[in-house]
């Protein structure tokens, strides 16, 4: 892939806190999506695709598809590394891919909706 074609990839550190674990110590799945969206909304934000700009045209985003595979939980106070970037296009969807960095993979498909 050249540099005109590659796409940004946003990277940031989380740790995993008290409130987002289960009682078996490990972050819940929720707790892992709201890290990967927080994550996902800065970018997009930075990117000028954010809940803002979007609100501006009378659009926001709808997830429609979603895959996720699990390698393991992380567990309480671990630090872990979020890694999400725009997939492209595939008309009428807008993709992103989400790393937590030796704990899941995860893409989907989003749909500006107006």
């Amino acid at each position: 892939m050249d540099k005109a074609t590659e796409l940004p990839v946003w990277e940031e550190p989380v740790r995993i806190h008290t409130f987002d674990v289960g009682p078996d110590n490990r972050a819940t799945a929720p707790a892992l999506g709201r890290y990967l969206q927080e994550a996902a909304s800065r970018q997009a934000a930075a990117l000028g695709f954010g809940y803002d700009n979007l609100g501006e045209n009378k659009l926001f985003w709808v997830l429609s598809r979603l895959a996720v595979e699990v390698y393991r939980y992380p567990h309480w106070n671990e630090e872990l590394r979020v890694r999400t970037w725009p997939g492209g296009l595939a008309p009428p969807y807008a993709l992103r891919s989400f790393r937590l960095v030796s704990y899941m993979k995860i893409q989907n498909a989003f749909l500006p909706i107006g």
